[in-house]
């Protein structure tokens, strides 16, 4: 039976959120109503709607002049609605990081000329050139790699933050529109939380944009133009109501920071496993490291899966170990899987 669970996505919540939602599908709040079975313009909803976006300007500081959309279809979604909506002369700049940069490059080329950079931590305040934004994504969770530092620019900034999204705290002022997929660090699939500054709404010029792709559109409707995931809604609520009483994002990042540390440094000290990723830009969100052969890395994988570790396999596109250490997993549970790895190598000397 699994007792720890490290997958990168969807990743596990704390037990009181799934106890919590489990009642809520039986009985809503002593309404004699199932979570999933009453209607997205009732005002149940509409509290979880606004209990969202009160929790998120609380958890950012997040200024009035930033619009919070919840939008449907995942974060890869905004691969296309990013390029569709902001789209004005025709241009973007996107710095390929890793596999999910790449995959956002190769959507936008539907609907925009795009020009590249390849790298982390790319210096780009030098760039004059008229893009409609720049676009990077924070924290590329298949690579094990992290930005340290904000792009600085003139020009809209866009930032693909799904798997480091409220891990730590954000200058939300830094940026013209973030988005990020719910089921890392924040509930479940289904929602995507795009903050968005609302003077860029306003600018927004395209006229063909599907509805449920469309700023616009999400803004007139409250986010409600379709119907909702309400089940994901309602776990996103109960989330960031846990990140704030748990005394919000400062606390979530040094808890983030020590699981991250202990990790690394077992892997560090370790002469079986090993981890290529440069000290700066170590994510402490997908820790990816490697044994010396396919045959051991295997091996590895059914003990630990032995020892009930759930969700460390590589992605299919590297291969090797990934332990994913979102928001929810605990510190013991890292020490428990730090014993696992230290037990494979000394059977494995």
């Amino acid at each position: 039976m699994y007792q720890l669970n490290f997958c990168a996505g969807p990743a596990s919540l704390p037990e009181s959120i799934y106890q919590a939602l489990s009642q809520m599908v039986l009985n809503y709040h002593n309404t004699g109503l199932s979570l999933l079975s009453f209607s997205h313009r009732d005002q149940l909803f509409a509290e979880i709607n606004n209990k969202i976006k009160q929790h998120l300007r609380t958890l950012l500081a997040l200024p009035e002049s930033y619009e919070i959309l919840l939008m449907p279809a995942g974060a890869s979604a905004q691969f296309a609605a990013v390029p569709i909506n902001l789209k004005q002369n025709g241009r973007a700049l996107y710095i390929n990081s890793g596999y999910w940069a790449a995959a956002a490059i190769k959507e936008a080329k539907k609907f925009i000329e795009v020009d590249t950079i390849e790298g982390v931590d790319n210096v780009i305040d030098h760039i004059v050139d008229d893009y409609d934004y720049i676009y990077y994504t924070e924290n590329e969770t298949i690579d094990g790699v992290i930005w340290q530092k904000i792009p600085e620019t003139n020009l809209p900034l866009v930032c693909d933050m799904s798997s480091s999204f409220l891990s730590k705290p954000i200058d939300v002022t830094k940026f013209d529109l973030i988005y990020a997929g719910a089921q890392k660090n924040i509930g479940l699939p289904g929602v995507t939380v795009v903050l968005i500054k609302k003077a860029l709404i306003e600018n927004i010029k395209q006229k063909a944009i599907p509805a449920v792709l469309s700023y616009q559109a999400m803004q007139q409707a409250d986010s409600l133009y379709n119907t909702p995931d309400m089940f994901a809604w309602a776990a996103m609520e109960l989330v960031l109501a846990d990140l704030i009483k748990q005394g919000g994002l400062d606390v979530v990042a040094e808890k983030n920071a020590r699981k991250a540390a202990l990790l690394y440094e077992a892997i560090d000290q370790s002469k079986l496993f090993s981890n290529k990723v440069s000290l700066h830009n170590r994510s402490p969100m997908n820790i990816v490291f490697q044994l010396p052969s396919d045959e051991l890395t295997a091996k590895f994988l059914n003990f630990a899966d032995s020892q009930g570790v759930y969700g460390i396999a590589g992605h299919r596109s590297v291969g090797g170990v990934r332990v994913s250490l979102y928001n929810a997993i605990e510190f013991k549970a890292v020490e428990q899987l730090v014993s696992v790895m230290r037990e494979f190598e000394t059977l494995n000397a």
